[in-house]
């Protein structure tokens, strides 16, 4: 299996290079390049998928998946970031989307054909966990955002809509599902905060992440991001060619000037961002959560960090499509 950004990098650059282009996008008014079907898939006990290309907010991806999966909210007042600031109203209600979805309680029967043992759950979350617990090669741990019979009622309908769980081996497996990905700023966030929501599952069901599969129906550039891709495309050549020269023994600055001397357009200094090149490609990062309970319901934002994690710094990819 290919690195997390080895992954990431070559669908980026498949949009940016290859990707077709038709009109503006109804909702955004915005054009875009585009590609359907991508796919990525990270082993999360091997290996913590975020970027080094670009700094990632790891902090706020965990804020914005606990609000949904644990505090079930849909008001940005109980959210410190102000990443859903632009869909809410005067109340700060993004209407009857994503936390208000995974609240909805689930009821099965375990026998579906006889309709004997009777299971209900209080909320999704409770079901994904408690249905595992109990049922540990069961393949029906479903949630998902997508209501179609509310969508008229959300300010936003949901990105990444549904995900799937199972357990083998002793390992936690998801599979996510998302109809739409704004490429350079969402799918990484997207990728890093369902990492996290997996490590936080696993630890309460006593298991070991396993493998992460996102699932990108339709991934896409907006026309107003094609300077921070190419930026980033350009970082991520500098690591290569320096993890190369590393491991031939012959990384200096004056070798990796040589060698990447036609990537003009980047937000890296090689003279002065040295020392960061070297750090990002022997970095491992890795999430850690400091509680002594085990139990999802207990973590808080301030319990987990990301240790470990060195990047080439923030890339500007113009203002957010809204």
């Amino acid at each position: 299996m290919k690195t997390y950004e080895e992954q990431y990098m070559e669908s980026l650059k498949k949009i940016y290079f290859n990707g077709f282009s038709d009109g503006k996008n109804e909702r955004t008014g915005l054009e875009t390049k585009r590609l359907p079907g991508v796919v990525i898939q990270v082993d999360v006990e091997k290996e913590f998928p975020v970027l080094k290309s670009k700094f990632v907010a790891t902090k706020t991806a965990l804020r914005e998946i606990l609000w949904i999966w644990q505090q079930h909210s849909n008001n940005i007042h109980d959210l410190k970031s102000k990443i859903w600031n632009e869909w809410a109203d005067e109340n700060g209600s993004i209407g009857e989307a994503y936390g208000n979805q995974a609240k909805h309680p689930v009821s099965i029967y375990a026998d579906s054909v006889n309709h004997k043992e009777f299971r209900s759950y209080e909320s999704q979350t409770h079901y994904v966990l408690e249905y595992l617990r109990e049922f540990p090669h069961g393949r029906w741990a479903v949630s998902t955002l997508w209501n179609p019979a509310e969508l008229s009622l959300m300010h936003l309908v949901p990105c990444c809509h549904t995900s799937t769980w199972n357990l083998d081996g002793g390992r936690l497996n998801c599979v996510l599902d998302q109809r739409s990905g704004d490429f350079p700023y969402g799918v990484p966030f997207n990728t890093t905060q369902y990492a996290e929501l997996m490590i936080l599952y696993a630890r309460d069901l006593g298991v070991k992440p396993g493998i992460l599969t996102h699932v990108i129906a339709d991934a896409h550039i907006y026309s107003n991001q094609m300077n921070g891709v190419e930026i980033q495309i350009n970082n991520y050549e500098i690591l290569k060619s320096a993890k190369e020269l590393l491991e031939n023994n012959e990384l200096t600055i004056e070798n990796l000037k040589e060698k990447t001397k036609e990537f003009t357009s980047t937000s890296v200094d090689i003279e002065k961002d040295f020392d960061k090149i070297k750090e990002c490609i022997s970095c491992n990062p890795h999430f850690v959560c400091n509680t002594e309970s085990k139990s999802f319901w207990d973590v808080r934002p301030e319990d987990c960090k990301v240790e470990d994690y060195v990047n080439l710094g923030k890339v500007s990819f113009g203002d957010i499509a809204v």
